[in-house]
């Protein structure tokens, strides 16, 4: 639906859940921008903006000394800020899961590194009945879906990376 697009876009630790786990939120938020301009402006993470929770990071230590992390979180659009085909989107959301190429932790940032998404779920554009349809996955079926996900990022070779902005820790 996208194509090809660019975009910048950040993370901030909401709170570290144990030595290699952490909620995670979108800082502020992120637009997808397509080749000819629309855009898709998301929040990810972000309770108050629709998510069922925060996103979970799980840090995962290399023999190097360096770390993988695997990224779940769910996108909710910002359809005030969404523009050309995507203005007309009332709701909807989509998981994410993102598995990362190795990174080192150099005192309160990362180095930058490159990461592997996949995303499943859907936009809605007009009607409240679909929005509300929309939110019915089980949880279950969700949880099922970003194992799926996580299984298959890992196990395949890149064909799209993205560099991720270096992350700072909650002070």
């Amino acid at each position: 639906m996208l194509g090809r697009y660019q975009g910048a876009g950040m993370f901030q630790i909401l709170r570290f859940t144990g030595p290699l786990t952490a909620e995670f939120s979108s800082a502020p938020d992120f637009v997808f921008t397509a080749a000819n301009g629309d855009k898709l402006a998301v929040t990810y993470g972000v309770v108050a903006n629709g998510a069922a929770q925060p996103g979970q990071v799980t840090l995962t230590p290399n023999a190097d000394g360096s770390f993988s992390a695997v990224f779940v979180a769910e996108f909710n659009p910002e359809p005030a800020k969404c523009t050309g085909r995507f203005a007309n989107i009332t709701g909807g959301s989509w998981i994410m899961v993102a598995v990362s190429d190795p990174f080192f932790i150099t005192g309160t940032s990362t180095t930058p590194f490159n990461y592997r998404w996949e995303g499943q779920g859907q936009l809605v554009f007009g009607d409240a009945a679909r929005r509300r349809a929309a939110k019915t996955q089980s949880r279950a079926q969700a949880l099922a879906l970003q194992q799926a996900m996580i299984a298959r990022l890992r196990n395949s070779p890149s064909p799209v990376s993205r560099q991720a902005i270096p992350v700072g820790r909650p002070k």
